[in-house]
């Protein structure tokens, strides 16, 4: 208990003492955050919109435009902020299995998640980088 004790008041003087200086303070307050923007996301059901009632009502369609539904919704928000490319994964595989289809899509989103690393960037020869984003341009059209 004393050893706990004795190692939160060291913290806290450590703490104390490694205030920010006052030039710090000040070159936070001169930054511009409002030309950040914020791309808000929008997660919907994989299927929802599809003509075919057997496509959509599928066991097998139900099940896995769920689990990409959750993963979207709950975990791809935490692990997309590290993503090197301007669209996430999760939503590259998504536009690719509605534009092209379960089998294309499928094989299109495993290569895309093969070059999705953080020496991505590195790694391609020719790249297109937004400027406002700094993250990698991949457009679906590329892929027709």
């Amino acid at each position: 208990m004393k050893k706990s004790l004795g190692v939160l008041i060291f913290m806290l003087l450590v703490s104390l003492v490694k205030a920010q200086s006052r030039d710090e303070i000040l070159m936070v307050k001169e930054l511009d955050l409002t030309t950040n923007e914020f791309n808000s996301r929008k997660v919907e059901y994989l299927f929802k919109h599809h003509k075919n009632i057997i496509i959509k009502y599928n066991p097998i369609s139900l099940f896995f435009g769920g689990m990409m539904y959750v993963y979207q919704k709950h975990i791809s928000q935490v692990l997309g902020s590290s993503c090197p490319y301007e669209h996430s994964c999760s939503a590259f595989s998504v536009m690719c299995i509605k534009e092209f289809g379960l089998l294309k899509g499928v094989a299109l989103t495993a290569d895309r998640l093969t070059r999705c690393t953080s020496t991505a960037a590195r790694d391609i020869t020719e790249i297109n980088i937004n400027p406002k984003t700094d993250k990698i341009i991949d457009q679906l059209e590329w892929y027709k």
